[in-house]
């Protein structure tokens, strides 16, 4: 497993004597069914089984995917939008005084986050900031962008998961 997803890094994983390669972020099938392909007994879909359709509608969200990666867990998916919405509200305000190397962190966090959860409008726009800020170019005009996504989807979330009940922890 790696985060090197650069063309190429497959086969130079291949050729390093890896049995085989995936990326961040994690596809759960795809890594039972690469797992099961090198270990005995039998997979089993069951993500897909127990995974009712999500009645979750945000502009930017791939909400199957975010479901999937959480084995279908409705209530602990919500519970990591709401966690998200939380913990990068001011990720965007962080980022207009942040250094190149502190925006490069900031957005690659805010990358991984939204990638999981299927926020893909924002794991694009955090992926052009890091982008830029690795190669020390300006990133703040790509800050509007991202703001602008950002507010939209915590807003949503906090819209979505206003009438739910905290999920809590299992004892």
């Amino acid at each position: 497993m790696t985060a090197h997803a650069l063309s190429g890094a497959r086969d130079n994983s291949l050729e390093a004597g890896m049995n085989d390669h995936i990326t961040k972020p994690i596809n759960p099938d795809l890594l039972y069914q690469t797992v099961q392909r090198f270990v005995e007994g039998s997979y089993k879909d069951k993500a897909a089984e127990d995974t009712a359709p999500a009645a979750i509608d945000i502009a930017g969200l791939d909400a199957a995917e975010g479901l999937q990666r959480v084995g279908g867990n409705q209530q602990l998916y919500l519970k990591l939008l709401r966690d998200f919405a939380r913990d990068f509200e001011n990720v965007s305000q962080e980022l207009e005084s942040a250094s190149p190397a502190e925006a490069r962190s900031l957005a690659h966090s805010l990358k991984g986050a939204a990638s999981n959860l299927g926020a893909v409008l924002l794991a694009e726009s955090a992926e052009k900031i890091e982008k830029a800020a690795r190669e020390e170019r300006a990133f703040s005009p790509l800050l509007p962008e991202l703001k602008e996504r950002l507010q939209f989807f915590v807003e949503a979330v906090r819209g979505l998961t206003a009438n739910e009940d905290p999920v809590e922890p299992s004892s």
